[in-house]
């Protein structure tokens, strides 16, 4: 089954879901190429565990429409994703 992810009109490609994850997150260098305004995040003080362990501050958070497809059927949603600065082979995380 192939699901393809946009948000805010960009095609997101490596997206991992994890069901056993409780944030959804937006990578910082995701966040910049999709070029939405520094300005939209809000702040978020707290920290993500991350798959190692270790804690990790947030840059902040933004709410983003995001559309899944699949074949025919598409649903947008819009989620709250915790923007974190953490270099992964992924673009986001949704739990």
């Amino acid at each position: 089954m192939v699901i393809s992810v946009n948000i805010d009109k960009f095609t997101v490609m490596k997206t991992l879901v994890d069901q056993g994850s409780f944030v959804d997150i937006l990578y910082w260098k995701t966040f910049k190429q999709i070029r939405i305004a520094e300005k939209e995040m809000k702040s978020y003080d707290d920290h993500v565990v991350s798959f190692s362990g270790q804690r990790v501050g947030t840059q902040g958070h933004i709410e983003l429409y995001t559309t899944f497809d699949e074949g025919e059927a598409s649903k947008t949603t819009k989620i709250r994703y915790l923007v974190i600065y953490v270099n992964t082979s992924y673009n986001i995380l949704l739990g």
